[in-house]
């Protein structure tokens, strides 16, 4: 499936991207639990940053502003992280 459209584009990606989320954290493929929160952990990553390219597209950040964006992210991943490492030592 070809795309060319951007809006169609991210309607697609954020909803499988969604989607991939809900059905992974329905069925929990994996035995290992810390596997399965790596895999969550993934899906929500791959959410995150079809979200910022979408918040890019619309221009909603200029110029210097463009830092808060990235500072976000890289907050949320650590965190993530964090959780990931957490749910390691709890298992």
């Amino acid at each position: 499936m070809v795309l060319d459209d951007r809006r169609a584009f991210f309607l697609v990606s954020l909803s499988t991207s969604i989607l991939t989320i809900a059905v992974h954290n329905l069925f929990q493929p994996y035995k290992d639990k810390s596997v399965n929160a790596f895999v969550t952990i993934n899906h929500w990553l791959v959410f995150l940053l079809v979200l910022i390219l979408l918040l890019s597209d619309t221009s909603m950040f200029s110029g210097e502003s463009y830092w808060m964006a990235d500072f976000t992210l890289v907050a949320v991943t650590l965190v993530l992280v964090l959780m990931l490492v957490l749910v390691g030592v709890r298992s």
